[in-house]
């Protein structure tokens, strides 16, 4: 007997047919789920669906992660050389 798995687009390097646009579909025999299901493909397309919404907020967290750390530098910086601005004026006077 037959079976359909889903993984996420993203995650399945080309191999399957693309359904919905953001998942890809294989058809696998019965005797063969347990290593495909291994290979990170899914019973189900909700749960493909799951993971695939999962890495992209897993992407974007990790963008926001940057973005975060940059603009600490950037504070970072402004505050030390703050200090140091008026640690020079302290000792101007």
């Amino acid at each position: 007997m037959s079976i359909a798995l889903f993984k996420p687009l993203e995650s399945a390097d080309g191999e399957g047919e693309t359904v919905w646009g953001t998942l890809a579909q294989k058809v696998v025999d019965e005797a063969e789920q347990a290593e495909h299901i291994a290979a990170g493909w899914f019973g189900s397309a909700a749960e493909a669906l799951d993971a695939a919404e999962l890495a992209k907020i897993e992407k974007e967290n990790a963008a926001l992660q940057a973005q975060i750390a940059d603009e600490q530098a950037k504070l970072d910086g402004r505050t030390k050389a703050a200090r140091e601005l008026k640690a020079k004026q302290g000792d101007a006077q």
